[in-house]
């Protein structure tokens, strides 16, 4: 069983939500995406044993959220075209795709936009930013 290092995963954009990706800069952390699943009772007085029942509900993609070392001036982190734009953007459902570094590189293709940026501006200590995006479909995993 291989044993697998997370350094050197890439995580990309398309605003466009189609497939033309552009590998976001100075990535620290990503975490997610948070797979779900909602159970619905239905539990009726004549069940049997006591015993409560469920069926299978809805899925969720739940949330990815990275760290970046933050560069208000590099393309990618900037406000009017890169990643914080789609704060502003009502209208579009871009794709995300988190590449592992494993031997078939293999990738997470992801609908969901940005929910929540979080700039972090410390005294002695780098500038960065915490970004928070919501799954908003099917994430497929190839």
């Amino acid at each position: 069983m291989a044993k697998i290092s997370g350094f050197g995963a890439v995580l990309a954009w398309d605003p466009a939500g189609g497939s033309s990706y552009t590998s976001l800069g100075q990535i620290a952390n990503i975490s997610g995406p948070s797979l779900s699943r909602t159970s619905i009772d239905v539990t009726t007085h004549d069940s049997s044993s006591w015993w409560m029942e469920f069926i299978k509900g809805l899925k969720d993609g739940g949330e990815i959220s990275f760290d970046v070392i933050y560069d208000p001036a590099l393309a990618t982190h900037d406000f009017s075209t890169g990643i914080l734009s789609d704060l502003d953007d009502d209208s579009t459902i871009p794709n995300f795709r988190i590449t592992f570094p494993d031997t078939g590189s293999t990738q997470w293709i992801l609908p969901a936009f940005v929910t929540g940026a979080n700039v972090d501006i410390p005294i002695n200590d780098k500038l960065g930013m915490s970004v928070t995006v919501k799954v908003a479909g099917a994430p497929t995993l190839a």
